[in-house]
């Protein structure tokens, strides 16, 4: 059965209808790496993946980033955003500002490999958030190790 190995709380904000998660790195290669436009769902590149608002333009989010042992169950009773997979060659994963600014401490991961994602966008307030999570929107970021290289390319698991 699945279980939860690490979670935390970011918050970051939106800017031009998007933020961004993926790999952790000091090199602009991964941090601002080209990623088409999410339009209200996701937007995946090699390193990291876009996520659309549907709300336009500054407002901060809160971000639940949960890493599990193996591929969680879908949450009950909520439709994800989205599904896809990125390479962290760091081991290291992070909620990122749309300029590419990381938002808090970075999430340690299992090592360097390909890890699956699974995005889920809340109004108002997300079920069972931490101290609030007040704000237009929240989001739920479930990610576990997936098959693949750390390498390989970037995967829509849509």
């Amino acid at each position: 059965m699945a279980k939860v190995c690490w979670s935390a709380e970011r918050s970051t904000n939106v800017e031009y209808a998007s933020f961004r998660v993926g790999a952790f790195s000091l090199l602009d290669d991964t941090v601002m790496e080209q990623l088409p436009p999410a339009a209200g769902g996701l937007a995946v590149g090699e390193y990291a993946v876009g996520i659309g608002s549907l709300v336009h333009t500054h407002f901060d989010v809160d971000v639940l980033v949960e890493v599990w042992d193996e591929a969680p169950p879908v949450l009950a009773g909520q439709e994800p955003l989205g599904e896809a997979s990125i390479a962290v060659r760091s081991g290291i994963f992070a909620v990122y500002d749309f300029w590419g600014a990381p938002r808090g401490e970075p999430i340690p991961l299992g090592g360097p490999a390909r890890y699956a994602l699974r995005v889920y966008r809340f109004p108002m307030k997300r079920p069972g958030a931490v101290g609030g999570a007040e704000g237009l929107e929240t989001y739920a970021v479930h990610v576990w190790q997936a098959a693949g290289e750390a390498g390989g390319p970037p995967v829509l698991l849509e």
